[in-house]
């Protein structure tokens, strides 16, 4: 909070870790320091949300890029925000220089709905716009889980292991002119997990059907 970092209070970010990926959401100056203090690494950062680019939102970038540099990150980066932002990386692109990973910007003229591949289900990725002083995003990050397997399915016996495979990934089966439909043997999808961020904004009633079903929302 504030436009100053303070020795017991920190700028504006947020790291959230979920599936297999992390996602780090704005990047006021001294997130590093913040990242040290709570044992994460950068490099397990996979995207980078900036919500807007004003500076207590966003001056901890360099710092940040050049500390994975420091920690030997090699895998690509993602930096997603609004218009202006690869101005703004432009900016000091010269201080960055030599950098042994790649990172994509990401800018987005208007709010998208975007889709990130996990180990465990996909990743879903939605923006909104807030009402600011400037171009400013609102995320919600949700994992929506796959549907299970019903391995008590009294089908199964009848067919071979190997066509099991195919209806997990939702393909239908033909074995001895029966058609096995795949989703006869799944199970209702478990309940997935929604983490949504707003931060400068005057009131906005979108807003709240935004963040609606999340499991924390801040």
């Amino acid at each position: 909070s504030g436009m100053c970092p303070m020795p017991t209070r920190a700028l504006s970010s947020c790291f959230v870790r979920i599936g297999d990926k992390c996602f780090l959401i704005d990047c006021g100056e001294g997130t590093q320091v913040e990242l040290m203090r709570n044992k994460i690494s950068t490099c397990d950062i996979d995207y980078i949300l900036i919500t807007h680019l004003h500076a207590d939102h966003i001056s901890g970038l360099m710092g940040v890029m050049l500390a994975m540099q420091m920690q030997g990150r090699t895998k690509d980066l993602n930096i997603i925000g609004p218009r202006g932002l690869s101005r703004y990386i432009l900016g000091f692109s010269m201080l960055i220089k030599g950098l042994e990973f790649k990172y994509n910007i990401i800018e987005k003229e208007k709010p998208e709905t975007l889709t990130i591949k996990n180990k465990m289900s996909d990743i879903i990725l939605n923006m909104t716009t807030c009402e600011h002083s400037i171009y400013c995003y609102a995320y919600s990050i949700e994992l929506k889980r796959k549907k299970k397997f019903n391995v008590d399915k009294e089908e199964l016996k009848e067919l071979p292991m190997r066509f099991r495979s195919n209806l997990v990934n939702g393909e239908d089966v033909i074995y001895n002119g029966k058609t096995y439909y795949s989703k006869d043997f799944l199970l209702p999808a478990p309940k997935g997990c929604k983490f949504s961020i707003v931060t400068d904004t005057r009131p906005n009633m979108k807003l709240r059907k935004f963040v609606e079903n999340s499991d924390l929302a801040v």
